[in-house]
């Protein structure tokens, strides 16, 4: 069979749900374009423009049939479990059974699938007399409605099983749920609300534990998140000592993993203080410890970025690529914006005026693409047609941008290579004077 474009394919095949697992696998199969390789246009290439020959995926066909067989399999062998329990008045493990089935579409990030189980759940929750199970199925909504991009409703429900948690006495899942609520908020930019949230945690945990008192999971994960927040929004002074906290408590939590977690948090500081070569050593530290997916293709992309920070706009771009090539191979479609709105920087940054290719394919990302990070995309698009000199082009893409931060409740443009949301307002006058760094008439960056 003649090989075709990626793009070509996909758009052949319906989105049925049936499918996604052959998509997915269209994506793994996929190889850079032999005719382009050399050719100058390479360096604009994207996922899409890659090549496939049918006849590769037919030789996965089996594979592909297995996976979506033994998940089947597993699904409906725990829906069965919850039939049988129900019938014999068993409710809470009927529950029990239909979350583990949520959890299994979580984990594909069928997110949608996971509501109605966390749903069907809680249904079963409620006639037993333990309201702590029905809190859970709560929070296990809140979670597939916050995968759903619905903040609200995953607020709410968060916010439900808080308030049962706190009824009931039990700190874990009151913290459990005022972290999920912040989260939700938190992934739309709705830093000083999800602050809000996280401080309850805290309050519900009665505060940071002494030397002697044990640490609890959630500790860590306030701190964690309470770093977050505080740089997000340009709070410097007060996030660093978020993440001292965050650290020690990570320590003495027995057999704790994530470390590359906290070493990206290093990373991003130094890059907010203004340091690129401490954070490139945290961020290299972290990408070595970080588990395959999307973990190391977003810390890989931070490298990239903290690279393109010193010039090294070659090591950037090979950063960047790298981050592609994982992100293909292992499935990770929604680290793709991402990766092309890095791309997009670094292309403009070697001057290159095709740039603007890369940047609307990342914008071209679709459930992929949260409200946050499309406005993110098109203040970083905005940025790289200024470096080559298009400002009419610019100040409307920045325009655009401050309209998704504006109804995000974000007052402030993002720091060029940090995730860092104060370095001007949202008013005409600033956008305008933001750009002006980044015209020709200044070296790069």
């Amino acid at each position: 069979m003649t090989s075709r474009r990626l793009r070509d394919l996909l758009e052949l095949m319906p989105e049925a749900d049936e499918l996604r697992a052959m998509r997915s696998w269209l994506v793994r199969v996929s190889r850079p374009d032999p005719s382009r390789v050399w050719a100058a246009s390479a360096s604009l290439g994207t996922v899409g423009d890659r090549s496939v020959d049918p006849a590769d995926l037919r030789a996965h066909l089996e594979e592909i049939v297995e996976a979506e067989r033994a998940h089947l399999e597993a699904l409906n062998g725990h829906v069965l479990d919850a039939l049988v329990h129900a019938s014999e008045l068993r409710h809470a493990e009927a529950a029990g059974s239909l979350l583990d089935a949520a959890a299994l579409e979580a984990d594909r990030e069928r997110h949608e699938a996971a509501l109605a189980y966390a749903e069907a759940a809680h249904a079963q929750a409620t006639r037993h007399p333990d309201p702590g199970i029905a809190a859970l199925t709560l929070r296990r909504q809140g979670r597939a409605l916050r995968g759903l991009g619905r903040v609200e409703e995953s607020v709410e429900r968060y916010a439900l099983a808080f308030d049962m948690a706190a009824a009931l006495g039990d700190i874990q899942a009151r913290a459990e749920a005022a972290i999920g609520a912040g989260n939700a908020l938190e992934q739309v930019g709705r830093w000083a609300e999800a602050g809000r949230w996280y401080g309850r945690a805290l309050e519900a945990l009665g505060g940071l534990p002494s030397d002697q008192d044990p640490v609890l999971p959630e500790h860590w994960h306030v701190a964690t998140t309470l770093h977050i927040v505080h740089r997000s929004l340009g709070h410097l002074e007060e996030s660093d000592p978020w993440l001292l906290h965050a650290e020690s408590l990570w320590a003495r939590i027995p057999g704790a993993e994530g470390a590359y977690f906290l070493e990206n948090a290093r990373g991003q500081l130094a890059m907010a203080r203004e340091d690129p070569e401490t954070a490139r050593t945290w961020f290299e530290r972290s990408a070595a410890g970080a588990p395959a997916g999307y973990a190391s293709v977003v810390v890989r992309l931070n490298l990239a970025e903290c690279l393109a920070s010193s010039r090294r706009v070659l090591d950037a771009t090979e950063e960047a690529r790298s981050a592609e090539a994982e992100a293909i191979a292992l499935g990770v479609e929604r680290a793709l914006p991402h990766v092309y709105r890095t791309l997009g920087r670094c292309t403009a940054a070697a001057g290159n005026p095709e740039a603007f290719v890369l940047f609307e394919r990342a914008l071209e990302g679709g459930a992929a693409l949260s409200p946050l990070e499309r406005a993110m995309t098109l203040q970083a698009y905005a940025e790289a047609e200024a470096t080559l000199g298009r400002l009419d082009t610019a100040l409307d893409l920045l325009g655009q941008a401050a309209e998704g931060y504006a109804a995000l409740g974000v007052r402030h443009l993002r720091r060029r290579w940090v995730d860092c949301f104060d370095l001007a307002d949202l008013e005409p006058g600033a956008l305008s004077s933001h750009l002006d760094s980044f015209t020709p008439r200044r070296p790069f960056p």
